[in-house]
């Protein structure tokens, strides 16, 4: 059966208008807890959102697999859904930016992906306090708000997001946990002196940076061992609205590619120059699959 977007995007609403708009800049302090790492953050709000949207999707998709960022955390077999095309499955990310939301930053979302035969099928970021959806159906476009959408070929900005992503040499760079977030840096990963200047921008949450990324905000996001829950939909929002989504070695990124890297730009032209300017000579050049 495949999912009503309707559907999906009214139980996506009712689960941020229940458990994660209430407790924004209201978190009390036995609601915040660790996984990994004092950088890696879970909140009741969190928790809640993901445990609604299961059983909901459950009620109406029986057949439809669920895996949610907070129950791989607790049950990382879950992640062998990743690896097979037979079953359909949901991925979820209840509160993306789930750091900025307990700091009382806007920069938080909530994300949906639907994966049919090992392909990314629909996709959903939810930009929760301005009620506002970007969607996407694999072969039927890309959607900010109801309306078709195609990125922009000549962005307004040609700074980009860079996440997780390492510089090579430690100059002029840094990683997203060692540059606050909304700050403004020079990026440059190879060292390569076409990437001299380059700037680039930490939000410290996958859903805002889609969303700048294809209404032509920004000119590229460029994220290192990436995750499906923040990455999946945004990539088919990407594809479906002209743009370009794809690893560094030009290969398509798919639901199975586990700790992939990844490259978005407006254009294959754009991409490749991209490449060149941040990634290469430490990764050698692409051809961007067909």
């Amino acid at each position: 059966m495949r999912p009503d977007p309707l559907k999906i995007q009214a139980l996506m609403r009712e689960a941020a208008s229940t458990y994660i708009v209430p407790r924004f800049r209201n978190l009390k302090s036995g609601e915040i807890d660790e996984k990994t790492s004092p950088n890696d953050l879970v909140t009741l709000a969190d928790i809640e959102a993901e445990a609604f949207l299961e059983q909901a999707f459950g009620k109406l998709y029986p057949s439809i697999r669920f895996m949610g960022e907070e129950k791989v955390h607790r049950v990382p077999k879950t992640l062998d859904l990743l690896k097979q095309s037979s079953d359909d499955y949901f991925v979820v990310d209840p509160v993306d930016g789930t750091n900025n939301f307990v700091a009382g930053d806007e920069n938080f979302g909530l994300m949906v992906s639907f994966v049919r035969g090992g392909k990314v099928e629909q996709a959903y970021i939810y930009d929760i306090l301005k009620d506002r959806f970007m969607t996407a159906v694999r072969g039927e476009g890309a959607f900010d708000d109801g309306r078709k959408i195609m990125m922009p070929t000549k962005p307004s900005a040609v700074i980009g997001f860079a996440k997780d992503v390492y510089d090579r040499d430690g100059a002029n760079g840094g990683t997203n946990g060692g540059n606050p977030h909304g700050t403004r840096g020079q990026f440059n990963l190879a060292a390569g002196p076409d990437a001299k200047g380059m700037k680039w921008y930490l939000l410290r949450c996958s859903a805002h940076e889609y969303l700048h990324l294809v209404r032509g905000q920004e000119r590229f996001y460029i994220a290192e061992h990436v995750k499906p829950w923040d990455h999946l939909a945004g990539s088919l929002i990407v594809r479906e609205a002209g743009g370009v989504s794809a690893k560094w070695d030009g290969r398509n990124y798919q639901p199975s590619d586990l700790n992939a890297s990844i490259l978005c730009a407006a254009t294959e032209q754009d991409w490749h120059d991209l490449h060149r300017q941040l990634l290469q000579p430490a990764i050698k050049p692409a051809k961007l699959s067909k």
